[in-house]
């Protein structure tokens, strides 16, 4: 395992390279640098965080994709040669998510009260099963399920999701 550490006065980025080919970047702001910048009056804490994930490895692909979406069952498909990536910009409020595998994959996801739009360049995203399903049109974000657990079968290829958290709920819950 090759492990690489950058730290400059307010990032610190960490490479590491496992015998599998998975690559993963961190870069976040360090504890003691954010005491030396703390914000004045008027001025905003920069709260972002950006990972980037990539390998070859179908069983890391799988824990990742459950720890970020929260999912369960994860599944890829069979294509072989299998590739992935996953790359997240979040800050307090908002996650960004970015991915892109070269076979299609299944999950159970729990919607968690989190908003989230996604979409896909190209094929659609089937959201739950039997009389429920529906699929989405390359292109055009969809809003997942927030109020109850959902399962999804995602095509191969790239996929973005936008997510928002906090006390949300759709109108007529309390």
């Amino acid at each position: 395992m090759l492990t690489a550490t950058a730290t400059t006065a307010s990032t610190t980025t960490t490479t590491t390279t496992a015998s599998t080919g998975t690559v993963s970047n961190d870069t976040t702001a360090p504890a003691e640098s954010l005491r030396s910048e703390l914000p004045q009056l008027g001025q905003r804490l920069d709260a972002r965080r950006l990972s980037d994930h990539a390998g070859t490895d179908r069983r890391d692909a799988v824990r990742l994709l459950e720890d970020v979406y929260g999912a369960e069952d994860v599944v890829f498909g069979r294509g072989e040669p299998f590739r992935w990536r996953l790359r997240t910009l979040r800050d307090l409020n908002v996650e960004l998510v970015n991915s892109a595998v070269t076979t299609d994959r299944r999950g159970d996801l729990d919607g968690s009260g989190w908003l989230t739009l996604g979409w896909t360049a190209c094929g659609g995203v089937g959201i739950d099963t039997g009389a429920d399903r529906v699929v989405t049109e390359p292109g055009i974000p969809v809003v997942f399920p927030v109020d109850r657990p959902y399962s999804v079968v995602v095509p191969a290829g790239v996929h973005w999701c936008a997510s928002t958290s906090g006390s949300w709920r759709p109108s007529g819950q309390s």
